[in-house]
């Protein structure tokens, strides 16, 4: 009876410890590690300079909050005017599988200025890209992410 009881508690407490992980897990699934798998983690316009690559581990949720879901992507520049980088970018992913789910000219996400952003999605991952001129060149920024 006595050993039936320990083991009832240490079942108990054993389930407790799995729920708080899980409950505070980053959400989504995927880690920078997993994301970094992806094809589309280093999708870079062909000829551009400066480019950093990035990621974001994510943030655990807790009680008061969910978290938020890791990241990659990469900053980069380029010659070749917006429209020609998001026609470069929508070829390379929809015919993957990436349906486009946004395309905002007038994004203005970044105070003081204004960017064009446009976003896919596939399964529980979303890749996302912010184009913008500075001086007489093109930046972009990418994002990978899992929705789930």
């Amino acid at each position: 009876m006595r050993t039936t009881r320990r083991t009832a508690v240490l079942l108990a407490l054993v389930a407790a410890c799995l729920l708080a992980v899980t409950a505070c897990s980053v959400p989504g699934g995927y880690s920078v590690a997993t994301l970094n798998k992806q094809p589309e983690a280093a999708l870079t316009y062909p000829g551009s300079t400066e480019v950093q690559l990035r990621h974001f581990d994510g943030t655990r949720g807790n009680y008061v909050g969910k978290g938020g879901p890791a990241e990659v992507g990469l900053l980069g520049t380029t010659s070749a005017t917006p429209a020609e980088v998001i026609a470069y970018y929508s070829g390379v992913l929809v015919p993957t599988g990436w349906t486009q789910t946004q395309d905002d000219p007038n994004d203005t996400a970044y105070p003081g200025r204004v960017a064009h952003l446009v976003a896919w999605v596939k399964g529980v991952l979303s890749y996302s890209i912010i184009i913008w001129t500075d001086a007489a060149a093109t930046k972009y920024d990418t994002n990978l992410e899992s929705t789930a």
